[in-house]
């Protein structure tokens, strides 16, 4: 009789690999390399590691990035936060607290335009995500393997909220890499 009761939990799963974590290819060259003021971008102590990937999966710039993020709902465009406090239905309970009942996050909402109470909520919710809704571990010690998982009671949000965070981490990666190898360029240049 209990099944019948229990709503159901949705569960997505993501697996990748952290690239050169043991260290970079290149050995000695790397070494030499930074004397010169040159990251070869495989130096142990990577910013990249899977311990700093899996901090910063659960980092509250990559979950609040993620939902303020757009999401499509029968046809209407939304952002994750507005649909994640819908299905919770936590702004039902806000209609009695006038602050609470106005406060909205439309499409396209920047991180530094937020007010103290967008700002203040967004923090509740981070928390609150990375206790009960996203787990992020590393199955076996001995790889660089990572999995992701997101949890919840709609298919749908489970679905988009770890694609978008995953995109969002992996944005966040592509700019530090391009970044450093930017830089790089600049010092040989120069030299």
């Amino acid at each position: 009789a209990k099944a019948w009761l229990t709503k159901p939990t949705y569960v997505t799963k993501l697996t990748f690999s952290i690239e050169n974590e043991k260290g970079s290819s290149l050995g000695a060259y790397s070494g030499l390399a930074s004397m010169a003021s040159i990251d070869l971008g495989g130096g142990g102590g990577s910013m990249f590691s899977s311990d700093n990937i899996m901090s910063i999966m659960t980092s509250r710039k990559m979950i609040v990035s993620t939902l303020l993020s757009p999401i499509t709902v029968d046809n209407k465009k939304t952002t994750l936060i507005e649909y994640y406090l819908a299905f919770n239905h936590l702004n039902d309970k806000w209609n009695e607290k006038p602050k609470l009942a106005k406060l909205k996050f439309p499409l396209n909402l920047k991180t530094n335009l937020l007010t103290r109470e967008q700002d203040s909520l967004l923090t509740n919710i981070h928390s609150s995500i990375i206790k009960t809704v996203i787990s992020i571990n590393k199955p076996d010690k001995k790889l660089s393997l990572i999995e992701a998982s997101c949890t919840s009671r709609n298919e749908l949000f489970s679905k988009v909220f770890l694609e978008t965070l995953s995109t969002q981490v992996t944005d966040f990666y592509i700019g530090i890499k391009t970044k450093r190898q930017k830089e790089n360029v600049t010092i040989l240049q120069n030299k």
